[in-house]
């Protein structure tokens, strides 16, 4: 079964060998997630990722991966690559993989629609999103479903192992569109609960916190909205037992 990378834990030490000579991370230090952005705005301009990122358009087009049980966009960035030209960051992406990955994400959206304009329909089928994966080497964060302890929370780890049992894939609603006849208007609305991966990511000026899952009944003129289950977007939820 094909590994699956997931922000899960912190580990002590660091990724790969004990002499990569990583700089220490102080577990306060405070990122700063537009910089990053801008970090890896640049860096994403480099192959094969721009390639990768055309790609992603074809496949959209050509197969059904944003529908009903589709992968969707998905970028699969090599941590190597990382670790060969900002070694540093990459060390703080293991430790702190949330902002990073909202950082590239948010990057190759950018970057993908300023080459080709007709990206941003292909995303918008999708839910607007590019989701970060990461391969290559992991060092010390790869670990078996055994292996998973308390320390590994909120860092970047590579879980491998066997599957044999999981639940039903169940959809979570991710973003809810109601719309209101008297205003003739659509209302959104983004849910977070504990499990998003987003979760208490620090934006300039507030954080992202948990979200209800309850949909307004009225807006703020308490006109009646009626939800649009058609034009929601889910996510599919799956566990192992």
């Amino acid at each position: 079964m094909r590994s699956h990378q997931q922000p899960f834990g912190e580990q002590a030490g660091q990724i790969g060998s004990g002499t990569s000579g990583f700089m220490e991370v102080e577990e306060d230090e405070e990122i700063d997630v537009d910089e990053l952005k801008g970090l890896f705005l640049e860096w994403l301009e480099r192959e094969p990722y721009p390639s990768r990122l055309s790609s992603l358009k074809r496949n959209a087009e050509d197969s059904d991966i944003c529908g009903h049980g589709g992968v969707g966009l998905r970028l699969l960035v090599n941590i190597n690559d990382i670790r060969n030209s900002h070694p540093r960051e990459a060390e703080r992406l293991v430790r702190h993989p949330v902002p990073f990955m909202w950082a590239i994400s948010e990057a190759a959206k950018e970057l993908a629609v300023r080459d080709d304009p007709g990206f941003k329909k292909v995303m918008d089928t999708c839910g607007g999103e590019i989701h970060v994966g990461f391969e290559g080497s992991f060092g010390h964060q790869l670990v078996s479903p055994r292996g998973l302890v308390s320390s590994c929370l909120k860092t970047l780890v590579c879980v491998e192992g066997i599957v044999t049992r999981v639940t039903s894939v169940r959809p979570k609603m991710a973003q809810s569109v109601q719309y209101c006849h008297e205003t003739k208007k659509y209302h959104r609305r983004s849910y977070r609960d504990a499990t998003s991966q987003e979760l208490g990511l620090k934006m300039p000026g507030k954080g992202r916190l948990m979200v209800q899952q309850s949909f307004p009944t009225k807006d703020d003129d308490e006109n009646v909205l009626e939800i649009e289950f058609g034009l929601c977007t889910f996510r599919d939820r799956q566990v192992g037992e």
